[in-house]
């Protein structure tokens, strides 16, 4: 089952934190970091909620891991908005 991020919240990952049983294995299919792009796409969410995912999920979970996946090459994507991709991957 995906998190997808624009129904994904801090809320819900709060509650994750505090299950005795919990794998913190997230599959949260980003698909960009460009907050211009992700608009394009009509998704509901930008990069700053995309970062205060992540530095919650890596700051109060142990060993945590992250499953994605990013769209390149959608229409309207310019080399810059790539290379904001490749930044944010090698980050």
């Amino acid at each position: 089952m995906y998190l997808y991020p624009d129904i994904l919240t801090l809320e819900h990952l709060k509650k994750l934190k505090h299950l005795e049983k919990f794998l913190p294995y997230f599959d949260i299919p980003l698909q960009h970091i460009s907050s211009d792009l992700l608009k394009k796409m009509g998704r509901f969410y930008d990069t700053d909620s995309i970062y205060k995912f992540l530095d919650f999920i890596l700051s109060n979970f142990e060993n945590p891991f992250i499953r994605t996946n990013f769209i390149i090459g959608f229409p309207g994507e310019t080399s810059q908005h790539h290379q904001e991709l490749m930044n944010f991957i090698k980050k």
